[in-house]
């Protein structure tokens, strides 16, 4: 019985001094995340922009300010009385200054109301103040251009996307450059660089079939830059990336691929179709679409200024190369 008294009088002793001990983690005393500041921005009859910038949380006594681990949108459509979530995310590892996530889907015509809030290190904080927007009538019957007798080198209107930074106003006309036009069928370029994306947010994947850029290029991009009637006129291109991966070895250096190991001087390609996608190192040193072969020299053509908007999203500009 004294050995029972004794036990539980050193683990009353212990659980006391652990509860005098200082809190210490990112977790311990944390408040709640700040509310996000967001902004809905109506891309076509069907797609929407929910833009935010990152927030952060306090810890309650130590007054270190930490990012926010992660985001949630929540999302009320028409006729319901209830949010629910549309989709939760960690946060990047390097944020961007805004994020900006697409919903496509979305009924032509009808109100949506929108809200995100941020989690710190364990809870999620207090929502945003709501945006509710109403979408577009379909543009279905509006008349696209007759591009048939582009040139190459002629500028044409194609699309729309934020380009000035300014999310009041929606979004400007996309300007492409022809680069070819066979069988009335075009091969174009944006003018400018229009966002900024990480080509793997999580560096998991390095192949072109699987990583998030032509996630985004192929989903929230082509859904919020283009109507119904544009989207007609875009066609699919397959597409061959040859697939490099370089191990070191002691017998030098060896190419493996997925499932097996090739010679250096072997390839084995990866072919995907893509209503849009980022230009190769063949093509943009292709002279017959009017860059320069040699890919080492400096080539005007090769030279790509970002928008106001891109800027803002983090992309890097030169003191030399920028948008008027």
């Amino acid at each position: 019985m004294s050995v029972f008294k004794k036990t539980v009088a050193c683990a009353l002793i212990l659980f006391l001094f652990a509860a005098m001990l200082p809190a210490t983690g990112a977790f311990a005393g944390d408040q709640p995340p700040e509310k996000p500041v967001i902004t809905v921005v109506v891309n076509n009859e069907s797609t929407v922009t929910v833009y935010f910038e990152p927030v952060t949380y306090k810890h309650e006594w130590r007054e270190d300010i930490y990012p926010a681990s992660g985001y949630k949108i929540m999302m009320k459509a028409p006729g319901s009385k209830k949010y629910k979530e549309v989709c939760s995310f960690e946060a990047a590892k390097k944020e961007p200054p805004r994020y900006a996530y697409t919903i496509t889907g979305l009924k032509k015509g009808k109100k949506y109301s929108f809200k995100v809030n941020a989690k710190g290190s364990i809870e999620w904080g207090p929502y945003s103040k709501v945006k509710t927007i109403k979408l577009k009538k379909d543009k279905e019957a509006a008349e696209v251009p007759d591009f048939s007798k582009a040139k190459a080198g002629d500028t044409i209107i194609f699309g729309s996307y934020e380009q000035d930074n300014d999310l009041t106003n929606g979004a400007e006309p996309i300007e492409w450059l022809v680069l070819s036009n066979k069988d009335k069928e075009l091969f174009i370029i944006s003018k400018y660089a229009l966002d900024c994306r990480l080509y793997e947010v999580k560096r998991d994947s390095e192949y072109w079939d699987r990583c998030d850029l032509r996630k985004w290029l192929n989903n929230e991009f082509y859904n919020s830059a283009f109507n119904k009637a544009e989207k007609k006129l875009i066609r699919e291109t397959e597409n061959e990336t040859i697939i490099v991966r370089l191990e070191h070895s002691y017998d030098g250096f060896s190419v493996k691929t997925s499932n097996q190991s090739i010679t250096y001087d072997e390839e084995e390609k990866m072919v995907t179709k893509d209503k849009v996608f980022i230009p190769s190192l063949a093509e943009m040193t292709d002279t017959s679409l009017g860059f320069g072969s040699n890919k080492y020299e400096a080539d005007p053509g090769r030279i790509c200024a970002p928008t106001a908007y891109a800027i803002a999203q983090g992309a890097w500009v030169s003191a030399q190369d920028k948008t008027d």
